[in-house]
């Protein structure tokens, strides 16, 4: 049914015979530039939205629809239904299973991991309350979900740091003595006289534990400190892919064996950043441990490359490692979750802290079975604006 009631069309055509040739042209042309204008406001808008008819047929679609949808490009699909047209699998799950049911605000993650909320409200004649057409809504809250997990994230740091004090006090302290105490009896067991070598293996074994595990508990305090009492970053220039060698180094002995191949694509153009260079080194020596860590197949990699990326500074570590769950990945930056028997869950927590507390971002992408790939963006410096010598005009 068309939108206009067959009362008022009647009326516009009954009145067309008396209104002479300059007074159509003029409404016309009005009638055009109206209609230019409700276009051009249609797909100004940033969200998607599309114009059904009663059966699904696409009356109308805005450019940030057919992104949303994932249609592609150069598809017609006005005239055509809506589920034909759409490419998103998550999106067409959704339609294929509610059909023309009314939507309000339906939460739905894309198969491009974009957070959308999805509206589908008929529209009906005022009047009869017939049905004339549907209107979907489709709108992006991406980042509106992003910035709600890193608002909760700074919540719980800040709920976190309460404690800081207390935790240093009573337990960093009795650990020092623990440590201490324990060098001492390792080095009385070993001049110690035993009734048999066994029995002083076994004892001197016994205090390596002890010492071992000490510095295990030493460790996960100083991470626990770091993490919610951080350190302000002294900013020099220093060069990503200096910082990034002497990282694999440093990392060499904890785990990077020489069985696992490593592939290195390092900018010999990338500018210099402002960073601390020893907060940037635990940065990449975290995520370089956490790479050689997953690898669980034969053939084991790590790709590290760098690059500019517009006004940032990109390092990119891949793994063909054993990949992270969906389920995990939402909770990698949570204090003390990890999947790992001798983890903390406290280091990506400190390297997500490190980046964002230098102006950048980390992003993290992965595929069970598949592999792991961190992304780290830094922002480069500004070039100074080269000012012209006093007295001198550009020729």
């Amino acid at each position: 049914m068309s939108p206009l009631s067959s009362t008022f069309t009647g009326k516009v055509l009954t009145k067309l015979g008396k209104v002479g040739r300059d007074e159509i042209e003029r409404f016309l042309e009005g009638v055009v530039r109206e209609r230019n204008f409700y276009e051009a406001v249609f797909e100004a808008l940033s969200e998607g939205v599309a114009i059904m008819d009663t059966g699904g047929q696409v009356l109308l679609l805005n450019r940030v629809a057919r992104r949303m949808l994932g249609v592609r490009p150069g598809r017609k699909v006005l005239g055509r239904p809506l589920l034909d047209a759409i490419g998103d699998d998550e999106l067409r799950a959704l339609f294929t299973a509610r059909g023309h049911e009314r939507l309000d605000h339906v939460p739905v993650t894309t198969a491009q991991s974009h957070d959308l909320l999805v509206t589908l409200v008929p529209v009906r004649e005022s009047g009869t309350d017939s049905l004339l057409a549907r209107v979907l809504i489709l709108a992006d809250v991406t980042e509106t979900r992003r910035h709600e997990r890193e608002r909760a994230r700074a919540e719980r740091l800040s709920g976190l740091s309460l404690l800081t004090a207390g935790v240093a006090h009573e337990i960093k302290n009795p650990l020092n003595s623990l440590r201490i105490h324990g060098q001492l009896l390792e080095q009385a067991l070993t001049e110690a006289t035993w009734p048999s070598e066994i029995q002083g293996e076994r004892s001197a074994r016994s205090a390596a534990i002890i010492l071992e595990e000490t510095q295990r508990l030493t460790r996960i305090v100083e991470q626990f400190l770091q993490a919610v009492r951080p350190v302000e970053p002294r900013l020099v220039r220093h060069s990503l892919n200096v910082i990034l060698r002497r990282a694999i180094e440093a990392t060499a002995p904890h785990g990077m064996e020489p069985a696992i191949e490593l592939e290195l694509d390092l900018d010999t153009q990338l500018p210099d950043v402002l960073v601390d260079d020893q907060q940037m080194t635990q940065v990449f020596m975290n995520l370089l441990r956490n790479a050689a860590e997953s690898l669980d197949k034969p053939a084991r990699r790590i790709r590290v490359s760098t690059r500019t990326a517009g006004p940032m500074a990109e390092v990119t570590i891949a793994d063909n490692g054993c990949g992270i769950s969906p389920e995990h990945l939402e909770r990698i930056y949570q204090p003390y979750f990890t999947t790992k028997y001798n983890g903390t869950g406290l280091g990506l927590m400190v390297v997500h802290r490190i980046v964002e507390d230098h102006g950048g971002r980390i992003l993290i992408t992965s595929r069970e079975g598949e592999g792991t790939e961190v992304t780290v963006l830094l922002p480069l410096p500004e070039r100074p604006t080269r000012l012209l010598a006093e007295g001198k005009r550009p020729s």
